[in-house]
């Protein structure tokens, strides 16, 4: 692991960047897995992924590689955001996972609901009435 500090002004959200090597000298040639930059001003770290070879002589032969950053860190508090969508969801669903409730599935592609029965056979066209179509919900704490 190499790491570097560069002094430069701000750039804002990093959204790629291009990485490389004059190609000289000899042994030139190295794997690049990621880059990491830290940036001081937000607290964010930006990741971009490489898992290839900038060398003449290995994978395609290129020592230059265009970055898009990864998904993680693509926007400045995304990762904050999607911790709270999660969050959310969790609320809205979590009904389901009462002790007591019954859970029916419907499949909208037979129009019946699915049935789970005892011997593990499964039928996705059963009718309403079957009580293998009804499903409990137990809670274990």
């Amino acid at each position: 692991t190499d790491i570097f500090a560069v002094e430069a002004v701000h750039l804002g959200c990093l959204y790629k960047i291009i990485i490389g090597h004059n190609g000289l000298g000899s042994g030139n040639g190295w794997f690049l897995d990621k880059v990491v930059i830290k940036d001081p001003v937000t607290d964010l770290d930006c990741t971009f992924l490489c898992h290839r070879w900038l060398d003449q002589g290995q994978d395609d032969g290129n020592i230059t590689r265009e970055l898009p950053v990864t998904d993680a860190s693509t926007f400045p508090g995304r990762q904050e955001l999607e911790l709270k969508r999660e969050k959310m969801v969790r609320a809205a669903e979590k009904w389901k996972f009462q002790k007591g409730i019954t859970l029916q599935f419907y499949n909208m592609l037979t129009h019946g609901f699915i049935c789970l029965y005892p011997d593990s056979r499964l039928d996705a066209l059963g009718g309403k009435k079957n009580k293998y179509g009804i499903f409990c919900v137990y809670v274990c704490i």
